[in-house]
């Protein structure tokens, strides 16, 4: 990351916004949008610098979303959970992983969010892609988010009942069927 003002490719700037809204408070975000960043700052999650690189509107366009707003009225949200499991272990069918069906293979990820909604759970992943529509996202990122409902689903032993992936470059979000 650049400390020096010079510019911040696309990249970096996704990894500041992630970085915004995995340390910031939700609730406080749903109050004070700036503060909660200059919460993140203050706390060395992001250099004064890094702020000023990134578009402040990513963040104000979901914390006006209705993902943001259902995150908000959940007793349990979660960010950036680690994992690391046996792709066998997550009984998943179809060509993308029949190859890993009786090998050791392992997957690491990072779930951006995920929050309890009526006993079940929402996963939500952020996207920074410059797109232009949404469903490129769901299109690209399919996989994965099989991959992260499986593994979700196995760690907290229930239904993930909705996959959404959240463009913050478009400020729009997509379900995708997994």
């Amino acid at each position: 990351m650049h400390n020096n003002g010079e510019k911040m490719t696309p990249t970096e700037k996704g990894t500041v916004v992630h970085s915004i809204l995995q340390h910031a408070d939700f609730e406080g975000l749903s109050k004070n949008i700036l503060s909660q960043v200059d919460e993140v700052v203050s706390h060395g999650f992001i250099t004064e610098s890094q702020k000023k690189g990134i578009n402040i509107s990513m963040i104000e366009n979901f914390v006006s979303s209705d993902i943001f707003k259902r995150a908000l009225l959940s007793h349990r949200v979660e960010k950036e959970r680690k994992f690391l499991v046996k792709i066998s272990d997550l009984g998943l069918k179809g060509e993308q992983f029949a190859a890993y069906e009786d090998t050791g293979c392992m997957i690491q990820g990072i779930i951006d969010m995920y929050f309890e909604e009526d006993g079940e759970i929402v996963l939500v992943d952020y996207k920074t892609d410059n797109v232009s529509q949404v469903s490129f996202l769901a299109e690209n990122y399919s996989t994965q988010l099989t991959l992260y409902k499986a593994a979700l689903e196995k760690m907290e032993n229930k239904r993930v009942k909705q996959t959404i992936i959240y463009s913050l470059k478009l400020g729009k979000w997509v379900e995708v069927n997994v």
